[in-house]
């Protein structure tokens, strides 16, 4: 989905394996006000109320980073289709990749396909799919009762690829040769490790890795985890 995360005043819950995150944004920047366990007693009153009284009913953007997410690349033929028609092909393709899970959408990249002798020229998109598990439903259950409205639903790894662009680039070094392929490697509080891979500024691959005691030389394992990721672009 289209919005950014500069849009000022809005509430944004972070949705992970084992906790919900919840940050007030606005034009002075973003704050973290409540982590809540998803054990925590009377869950949705505490996460409706902080919504509604240490947030102040803004818009709430829900976003979410848990393990089970799921992508795979799909290209739509678009020679002789019409806007209508690719819609459609779009929405039943969608729901053959992923018929199990109720929570599913389509992003367009700017990637395209050519024509060639042996087949037609195509658009190419990313599915995505995540399931719809209690986590989820306690979340949009408390920002109901909250009485704020919804701004939107997205997945972590997509939205952040932008942001993952933006610091590529300012981190490039003047007159270097932008970079086609980064990696941005963030840590849950759980020690988790959330790794977005982009493509020209574009989602190509993500996964979340546990980080255990023995990962404690960072610029080891990190080079690890470049070269596995090397070795999935050849």
């Amino acid at each position: 989905m289209e919005l950014s995360f500069l849009t000022t005043s809005r509430t944004v819950l972070l949705v992970s394996d084992e906790f919900l995150t919840i940050f007030s944004i606005s034009s002075s920047g973003a704050k973290l006000i409540e982590t809540v366990p998803w054990g925590a007693d009377n869950f949705e009153k505490t996460i409706s109320n902080i919504i509604a009284k240490d947030c102040g009913k803004k818009p709430v953007l829900i976003v979410n980073d848990m393990v089970e997410q799921h992508y795979r690349k799909e290209r739509v033929v678009k020679t002789g289709v019409s806007f209508v028609d690719k819609s459609s092909m779009v929405a039943r393709k969608l729901n053959v990749a992923f018929p199990n899970y109720s929570i599913r959408a389509a992003y367009p990249l700017k990637e395209k396909i050519p024509k060639t002798d042996s087949q037609p020229a195509a658009d190419v998109y990313i599915f995505a799919a995540v399931a719809n598990t209690d986590q989820i439903t306690q979340t949009v259950s408390a920002t109901k009762k909250s009485l704020a409205s919804v701004a939107g639903f997205c997945l972590l790894p997509v939205e952040a690829s932008d942001m993952v662009k933006a610091l590529s680039t300012k981190m490039a070094k003047k007159g270097r040769k932008k970079n086609t392929w980064s990696i941005f490697i963030g840590q849950h509080r759980n020690g988790s490790l959330r790794q977005v891979l982009t493509k020209n500024g574009e989602l190509a691959l993500t996964r979340m890795s546990p980080m255990t005691e023995s990962d404690d030389n960072p610029e080891v394992w990190a080079q690890e985890l470049y070269n596995e990721f090397k070795s999935t672009m050849s």
